[in-house]
């Protein structure tokens, strides 16, 4: 275990006398017996002291005359919660087992104290050198803030001047423009000469009223100016996000989760934690550690808890991180909350590391939630097991390895109790053009009954993993006949592999004698199925290859109510199949509800707004669209 040097002048503590220490040089009689109430730097000595930066001794002495080391002052600073900002380095003369190891590190990696030679191109540190004038000038400086404002300083005015070092130079006119530092009554400034606790405790005063943010800037600024930070020296920098799922419910009692995401932030680090107005009845915990680049805890409110914008707030190395924390509308949020689709964008390469994105869309899922997923297989694993919800979103990203052996790997995806599955593939690349080459028809589909078929597709060089989609529509006697109207369904992406595919057709008891037509499409590359609901002896083929397929919409939802007297809107999501990708389609409003002039559909589904502009009472509100010859509605509710 590494020995541990107690010093009297280091922060509070460490030391019998401590922040009892009065702070005023009015006090009648001095904390130490070798300090009196009149000295000239009673007063810097008993602010240090009373705000814990420096300690006497225990027989009750200051000793301002005493000198102090380098090593001594990097252990003093290390309290002060210096920041990490420059890359660190290993000095000659400071071993890692000596008890001021830890304290140098901090001090060089804030740039406070980089060595003999003030910059990080040297390698030695020189701990048990005693601190000169201007060594403690530079750090100061550094501290206080870098002013370009020392150039009408004049050190000529010193006997001394030749002795003070060029890198010193600015750093002493600084500190005399600002009044921290003078010369001495004969004339001199003796830069060179050992520092004094008292000199120190006068010098360093200003840091009792130094932020930790303020240090920081005032750090980064002066290393920037001294063409010290650049991108060889600067550490990574420091990255912290919040995630905060949208489950406060205002009116009842509730909670959320919130996950930090960090960067840079090593491992064990407590994170305090705040939020505004937490008299209203929000608890958290004070604080929250880092594991792994993550911290995660939960907030949590009562039926009191008012409904307005509170401000989440964690600080680092003096940097502050916030979000803003809503309470929701309960009669927003859906009971009915599922996973409605899984798409995977591709195919992992055989050989090689790899990754594909997959992608899962959610019908009523809050933004903010996390889906959690898991995949099997050798050697496969998931980017981040729990994704957050953003606009119906969340992108997995699943990993393989060079290793990971060619197959079909399942990929499952959970949301409180609600899971679904999707395929992954592992593959060797294809080189020739892929295209769907033929689809073959297990039969006819049996009138009167529920039934199913089988569609086995061929494709030619087409990649394992990559989906197939199909669309349905049908004739008879000439008239369009929707899926959706008449009880039959298809399963609309399927995966390929092996360069086959399977898709199964399903009807209903209802679904209507006729000739039907099953689209496949791949990146543009169509081929068309027919097939029939009863004897295909009695249908002809009247599908019009001018006409091609136009779809249908399957549905208009909208997100949420409007209020009257206010300006607010509401989402609409507008649900489509066989519509092909760039489809323009026009939505209307009643009364003056405002919609989009038009709306685009892309990957089968549309969204816009409505609004109120404040002038639409209450009541319920059709928004229509005319699409293919047929009409579609849905219904706004407007609420006082």
């Amino acid at each position: 275990m590494k020995k541990r040097r107690i010093l009297p002048f280091i922060l509070a503590g460490t030391m019998a006398i401590s922040g009892s220490i009065p702070a005023m040089a009015s006090d009648y009689h001095s904390p130490f017996t070798d300090l009196s109430t009149g000295s000239w730097c009673y007063g810097y000595v008993t602010s240090m002291v009373s705000h814990g930066f420096i300690n006497g001794y225990e027989d009750n002495t200051f000793r301002p005359d005493a000198l102090i080391t380098r090593a001594e002052t990097a252990t003093a600073l290390s309290h002060l919660g210096l920041p990490a900002i420059i890359k660190s380095k290993d000095f000659y003369d400071v071993q890692s087992h000596t008890w001021y190891y830890d304290e140098i590190m901090q001090a060089y990696t804030s740039g406070v104290m980089l060595g003999t030679n003030h910059d990080t191109t040297g390698y030695y540190f020189a701990p048990n050198d005693y601190l000169t004038r201007a060594d403690a000038a530079i750090i100061a400086s550094r501290l206080y803030g870098f002013q370009k404002n020392y150039s009408g300083v004049n050190l000529r005015r010193f006997s001394d001047y030749r002795e003070i070092s060029y890198g010193a130079e600015p750093h002493i006119q600084n500190l005399i423009k600002a009044g921290i530092m003078s010369g001495y009554p004969d004339g001199t400034l003796r830069p060179n000469q050992p520092i004094t606790r008292a000199e120190f405790s006068r010098i360093f005063n200003f840091i009792c009223h130094l932020s930790s943010y303020q240090m920081r800037t005032n750090l980064e600024d002066a290393l920037e100016n001294e063409h010290i930070l650049d991108e060889d020296t600067a550490l990574s920098e420091v990255g912290l996000e919040f995630d905060v799922a949208d489950k406060l419910v205002y009116g009842r009692s509730s909670s959320t989760k919130v996950k930090i995401k960090t960067e840079n932030i090593p491992n064990g680090t407590v994170l305090p934690l705040s939020i505004t107005s937490n008299s209203s009845g929000l608890t958290l915990p004070e604080s929250v550690t880092v594991y792994n680049d993550v911290a995660t805890f939960y907030i949590h409110s009562t039926p009191f808890t008012a409904n307005m914008t509170y401000v989440l707030t964690t600080e680092y190395e003096g940097m502050h991180f916030s979000t803003n924390v809503y309470l929701e509308k309960e009669d927003k949020r859906s009971e009915d909350v599922y996973i409605e689709d899984i798409t995977v964008e591709g195919t992992l390469e055989y050989g090689k590391h790899d990754t594909v994105d997959v992608t899962v869309e959610t019908d009523d899922i809050p933004n903010g939630e996390y889906l959690t997923a898991e995949i099997d297989g050798p050697r496969l694993s998931l980017e981040d097991e729990e994704v957050k919800v953003k606009n119906g979103k969340a992108v997995f990203t699943v990993e393989s390895r060079s290793n990971t052996p060619t197959g079909i790997y399942t990929f499952k995806v959970g949301y409180e109790g609600h899971y679904r599955t999707a395929k992954v593939v592992v593959s060797e690349t294809k080189s020739n053009d892929p295209y769907i080459v033929d689809a073959t028809v297990s039969g006819n589909l049996e009138y009167g009954k529920n039934d199913r078929i089988k569609v086995i597709v061929e494709t030619n060089d087409l990649p394992n993993g990559q989906y197939i989609t199909s669309t349905l529509y049908g004739r008879v006697n000439g008239n369009t006949i929707y899926p959706a109207d008449a009880g039959i369904s298809v399963t609309d992406k399927v995966l390929v592999y092996e360069n086959e595919a399977e898709i199964t057709i399903y009807s209903s008891y209802y679904t209507p004698e006729g000739v039907y037509y099953l689209m496949l499409d791949y990146n543009g590359h169509t081929h068309r199925v027919r097939f029939y609901v009863g004897d295909d002896a009695d249908y002809d083929d009247d599908y019009d290859e001018e006409e091609g397929e136009v779809g249908y919409i399957r549905s208009m939802e909208v997100d949420g109510y409007l209020y009257e007297d206010e300006n607010d809107y509401a989402k609409v999501t507008v649900k489509t199949s066989g519509v092909p990708d760039g489809t323009i389609m026009y939505p209307e409003a009643e009364d003056d509800l405002e919609v989009p002039y038009s709306v685009v559909v892309y990957n089968n589904k549309a969204t816009f707004y409505v609004y109120n502009p404040d002038s639409v009472k209450d009541g319920r509100y059709d928004i229509t669209i005319d699409y293919n010859g047929e009409t579609y509605k849905t219904t706004v509710r407007v609420r006082d």
